[in-house]
């Protein structure tokens, strides 16, 4: 318990120095790093950036970085910038920005061009400062230091007499030039001179006129430096008796008595102090009485920046310009050792032969700084080598195959014919191993022995693998092979077969790898090959080898670059293939001269004595130490930065809440990270919904439609770490409002309604009982009264059901009376056309005997055409009795009569000819009528055929016109036997009478019955003359059309 109380009580210490100790006294202590190698990132116009004049920076406590430019306020999170000027802030004056000061990281100042003065609160939101006013009761520096004037305005002439001073002429500057400590105390430097600033007084110190250009502060204390080099020192208000000189500081200055500062760049703020010159930067430190200054940067290919900061969070240095707009420089934990240009730097196999000296296979020998050739690359191509137990290094060169020494002094060779080497491997017995394009051989006893021959299959060979005692697997750009040592035999492995096979791998835990190139990487698990996932690129897909360090991480270098995993994870996802693996990936930009590395030698990649790994290249050996390089990863907070419903920006404090019926909710998201774009993907799910992770877009934008009422959580999440659960994440729980009809009270105010509803109609059922009781009361009193009456009427209805029957009887005699009559009469009507056709038929038959061709095409003719009228007759037959039907419903149409009268003439030619008749038309063409053309052009049928049946070597005549009252008018008359006045009174009664069964002619022919019926249907009226042997008229008269 005591040593539990001693390490909280030293953990309070820890936290009480970091928090009052000055500045300048934690940067001393944490001297910024120093890069070897760097990448320089330009952030300008050309990729984002609104304006390339940065008048200041900022790194807040979530790790976003602010700028003020000359066109508006800048927060960047490594990938996006996001604007804020005078379009989207109302309360700035003015896009003409200075300055990013703060007291504390959580409130952040800067003002504008019109002195108004903003503040970033911990939120990220830009708020007005009522009251303060810039270079006037409230100032500035670009180095981010503030002060406060308004406690020293006790009186107006304190007021008045401040004002004036940082009012003055002399500091020209849109920022005043200062540097304050913890107490409130502040050095000035103006153009004029250095003054001390304390208790609300300005007090002149020393003679001074480059205020933009030459002085530093570290620990309290101002440095001035001036053109013949002298440096000044200031504390505590006055000048020192220290003397400094930058010849003194910088040895490239020594000599000089002149020095031009407009080269220098002097920098001070909370993350250090630095000077920038001679395409260098350095740190400068003071131990008290002397400054000393340590190269960070060598090689600068930028121009003199307007600051410079260090992010301790991000080991990033930050260079701001008045021209350029800024630029972030990255350390590269690789390096590049390379020899000439083009094929010279192309490496494959290579082997360190002694520490830290690396033979390669085009010949070349690289030193810790020197790289010579030793070889002639053009008598020396080979892409396999093997540096045996014994130290001796193994080479094909032509058709030689050599042995050296680690001197490369030759031991032995052997003459190798018509053939090329592929692998070169020692087994666990010592035994040398090689697998060339047309064999397999060892060397036994110092002699070459082939064990195995055969063209085919070898001919591809990429590399050489001992699986066990008995077996070697030989890799192919056609699959894997097993060559059994006790038979001599090479068998194809199915499961890889098509792959290319460029690299096994035995893992320190004898698990085995397999790289492809095209078809990624596989591990053998109990005579299983499995296929591990790739990146979400696929540029694993290219996996040259597999580099194993000491943390548990394989290195994996592939045709885009190289990737980083972890072996732990992987096994992970072989037992469990719902789990996801992280591939950290390096590109160029991380120190590579290339993305592409090369593969398909033995070895690929190897491992020198001091740990670093080295890796061939198209453009270079990249060297890097594993136990150095640090993977970047999106570890910071993700956050929500706008939130859209609709088409509308919303906010929120408590808890986000969507209107009702809202289609559309998206939400941007942002996670400051500075390190490579491909190893930044967030994902993102609806909890309770959605069971998948899906990518977040591009844009940052979470899009999300069409969600019912109710209450929501969106989950947003990153990659932090190699681990399957290492994520960084974010919940933003959301409720979407339900309409009224969709919420708990609406439901309720339902069950209530239907509640009072129940209970109306229970009530109104206890009514009605009520009512029914008494009803019956009233209805039992009258039963007596209603039983005499219903006697009465019972015998009322027996006399009338007895008439009813004695009708009823009556109609079923006439309506058998009818079938009967029906039936004679339509034998009677189907016996004269089934007669002639019978006459045709017997002098078709003549015909045909006498091979007559032109009667035989005559009479077929008038047999169709006598048929034709037979199907006539049956088809208005069945329509008739369609129309006495129920239901029936006329097709009315314009109807021209005289192509009716000129189809009835064609129809009946033959018919007429029959009984040498002819038939007269009197038509004007333009009559029409509005009817049903079907019911008229069977009355006109019938009128036809039974002034036809009745005439014989007469005259039919057809007459259609419109009466005054435009009504249709067409009589059928003819010149036949005609009826008696008995026969057509008789007939003219039953067509009056629509009851009557029997509307026939005197021969008992359907027809009228026919018309009379049909005409009814058509509202019209038919009326009958006929002179006895004189012939018969037939007149019908039909209403006016809808258009009269």
């Amino acid at each position: 318990m005591p040593m539990e109380l001693f390490q909280r009580l030293c953990q309070l210490v820890t936290l009480y120095l970091f928090m009052v100790l000055p500045a300048g006294v934690m940067a001393r202590q944490q001297l910024p790093p120093s890069f070897k190698g760097y990448y320089v990132m330009p952030y300008n116009d050309e990729n984002g950036l609104p304006s390339n004049d940065v008048t200041g920076f900022f790194e807040d406590l979530k790790g976003y970085c602010w700028f003020t430019t000359q066109f508006g306020l800048i927060k960047f999170d490594g990938r996006d910038f996001r604007h804020f000027y005078t379009g989207n802030v109302p309360s700035l004056t003015s896009d003409r920005l200075y300055s990013l000061n703060a007291v504390s990281q959580d409130k952040v100042f800067f003002a504008d061009e019109s002195a108004g003065v903003h503040v970033i609160d911990s939120n990220g939101a830009i708020l007005p400062v009522p009251g303060l006013k810039a270079r006037h009761n409230f100032l500035m520096s670009q180095h981010g230091y503030i002060l406060d004037l308004r406690k020293y305005f006790a009186s107006k002439e304190d007021s008045t007499r401040i004002i004036t001073e940082v009012r003055a002429s002399k500091h020209y500057l849109p920022m005043h030039e200062f540097y304050s400590d913890a107490n409130g105390a502040a050095w000035f430097v103006s153009g004029h001179d250095i003054s001390w600033f304390k208790d609300g007084y300005f007090s002149p110190v020393d003679y001074y006129d480059l205020e933009d250009r030459a002085h530093f502060y570290i620990q309290n204390t101002l440095f001035a430096i001036d053109s013949i080099g002298g440096i000044r020192v200031y504390q505590h208000g006055k000048k020192t008796a220290i003397t400094l000189s930058l010849q003194k500081i910088l040895p490239a200055f020594a000599g000089k008595k002149h020095i031009d500062l407009n080269q220098l760049r002097f920098c001070s703020d909370r993350s250090g102090t630095f000077l920038q010159c001679n395409n260098k930067l350095y740190a400068l430190q003071f131990d008290g009485q002397t400054v000393t200054a340590s190269l960070l940067l060598k090689d600068l290919p930028l121009p003199l920046a307007r600051h410079i900061c260090y992010s301790e969070r991000y080991k990033l240095y930050f260079f701001l310009t008045s021209t350029n707009g800024f630029y972030i420089i990255r350390e590269q934990p690789f390096v590049v050792r390379s020899y000439k240009e083009g094929m010279e730097n192309s490496f494959a196999a290579t082997l360190e032969i002694q520490p830290g000296q690396v033979f390669t296979s085009n010949g070349l020998l690289f030193s810790k700084d020197t790289v010579q050739r030793v070889y002639n690359y053009n008598l020396q191509v080979f892409n396999t080598m093997l540096k045996d137990r014994d130290q001796h290094i193994w080479f094909m060169g032509g058709d030689t195959l050599f042995c050296m020494n680690n001197q490369l002094q030759e031991q032995k060779r052997w003459l190798v014919k018509d053939t090329h080497l592929k692998s070169l491997q020692q087994d666990d017995k010592g035994t040398i191993w090689l697998c060339t394009n047309n064999g397999l051989a060892r060397i036994d006893s110092g002699r070459l022995k082939v064990l195995y021959a055969d063209y085919t299959p070898l001919d591809r060979s990429q590399c050489m693998f001992f699986l066990n005692d008995t077996c070697i697997w030989i890799g192919t750009t056609v699959g894997l092979f097993a060559y059994n040592k006790r038979t001599n035999s090479l068998t194809a492995i199915p499961e890889m077969a098509k792959n290319y096979v460029r690299h096994i791998y035995r893992a320190k835990d004898s698990s085995v790898w397999i790289g492809t190139y095209g078809q990624g990487f596989y591990t053998y698990r109990n005579g299983r090959f499995i296929a591990l996932p790739q990146d979400r690129n696929h540029n694993l897909a290219t996996a040259h080898c597999f580099m194993e360090d000491d943390n548990g991480f394989f290195w994996i270098p592939t045709n885009k670059g190289l990737f980083q995993a972890s072996k732990a994870s992987l096994e992970a996802w072989v037992r469990n293939n719902e789990l996801q693996v992280y591939y950290h990936y390096y590109d160029k930009n991380d120190g590579f001269g290339t993305n592409e590395f090369n593969g398909g030698s033995s070895p690929v990649g190897i491992r020198l004595q001091d740990g670093r790994f080295s890796l061939p290249s198209m453009k270079g050996l990249v060297w890097f130490d594993p136990r150095l390089v640090k993977p970047i990863l999106p570890v910071q907070a993700i956050h929500i930065d706008k939130i859209m419903e609709d088409a509308r920006e919303i906010s929120y404090q408590d808890k986000l809440v969507f209107r009702a019926g809202s289609n559309k909710m998206s939400f941007r998201i942002s996670s400051p990270f500075f390190g490579n774009s491909d190893n930044f993907f967030p994902e993102y799910r609806i909890a309770g919904v959605d069971k998948l992770w899906a990518p977040v877009p591009a844009d940052n934008t979470i899009v999300i439609n069409f969600l019912p009422p109710g209450n929501y959580a969106l989950e947003v999440r990153l990659r932090s770490g190699f681990g399957a659960h290492d994520y960084t994440s974010a919940t933003l729980p959301f409720f979407i409002t339900p309409h009224f009809y969709e919420t708990v009270a609406f439901r309720l105010l339902l069950l209530l309604m239907l509640i009072l509803l129940i209970t109306a109609g229970i009530y109104s059922l206890h009514k009605q009982k009520a009512k029914k009781a008494k009803e019956r009361e009233l209805y039992l009193e009258q039963q007596v009264q209603q039983r005499t009456q219903e006697q009465a009427i019972t015998v009322q209805q027996l006399e009338h059901t007895v008439g009813e029957l004695k009708v009823s009887q009556e109609s079923l005699h006439q309506s058998n009376l009818l079938k009967d009559k029906l039936t004679s009469v339509i034998l009677h009507d189907i016996r004269s056309p089934l007669r002639f056709m019978n006459m045709l038929s017997n002098q078709l038959h003549n015909a045909l005997i006498a091979g007559n061709n032109q009667s035989l095409t005559s009479l077929t003719a008038e047999l169709k055409k006598s048929s034709d009228q037979l199907d006539t007759f049956t088809k208005e037959f069945l329509i008739w009795l369609t129309t006495q039907q129920e239901g029936f419903r006329m097709r009315y149409e314009h109807v021209y009569v005289k192509e009716l009268f000129q189809e009835a003439e064609t129809f009946f030619r033959n018919v007429l000819n029959w009984n040498k008749n002819s038939l007269e038309m009197e038509i004007t063409a333009d009559i029409s009528a509005w009817t049903d053309k079907q019911l008229l052009k069977i009355i006109l049928h019938n009128l036809v055929d039974n002034a036809n049946k009745h005439t014989e070597n007469g005259q039919i005549s057809l007459k259609g016109y419109l009466d005054a009252s435009d009504r249709l008018v067409i009589k059928v008359a003819d010149t036949g036997e005609g009826m008696t006045y008995t026969e057509l009174q008789v007939l003219q009664s039953r067509l009056e009478d629509e009851k009557n069964l029997f509307a026939t002619d005197s021969t008992g022919n359907l027809g009228y019955r026919i018309v009379r019926d049909f005409v009814a249907q058509l509202k019209g009226h038919i009326a009958v003359e006929s002179i006895f042997q004189k012939g018969t008229t037939v007149t019908i008269v039909f209403p006016p059309g809808p258009d009269h």
